[in-house]
């Protein structure tokens, strides 16, 4: 993934209570915690950059936080202007380990039958593309 000259599409922090929330992506997505998944007030930030190889790198904040259930991300798949970001309807996702630089894949999730959005499990931040 080519880490230069990044496009910054949206940054939005938001304090989410232990009730949770949803931080809207400017209409390019969705962040939910859900209730019961942090154990105190959390200052969040959810941050979309675009690369030139097409890549979407999505940073969070604060680093290291963990959940206790899954905050969910949402993008629609018209975000990428077609059902899907590539033709086999499939949007792999990566992570950067925090002891390395090294991008792994740790899943993928398949666009939804009526074309309407990838859904992310996310249990902890770090960087994901």
């Amino acid at each position: 993934m080519s880490r230069e000259n990044p496009i910054t599409l949206t940054q939005q922090t938001q304090i989410i209570s232990t009730e949770g929330g949803t931080i809207d992506l400017a209409g390019m997505g969705y962040f939910t915690i859900p209730t019961g998944a942090l154990s105190v007030s959390t200052r969040i930030s959810v941050a979309l950059h675009h690369y030139q190889n097409n890549s979407l790198r999505i940073h969070f904040e604060p680093h290291g936080q963990v959940f206790r259930y899954p905050a969910q991300l949402i993008i629609p798949q018209t975000f990428w202007g077609k059902s899907s970001p590539n033709t086999s309807n499939r949007f792999d996702i990566y992570y950067q380990s925090h002891l390395s630089d090294q991008w792994q894949l740790i899943s993928f999730v398949t666009g939804s039958e009526t074309h309407e959005a990838f859904r992310v499990q996310i249990p902890h931040f770090s960087s994901y593309y």
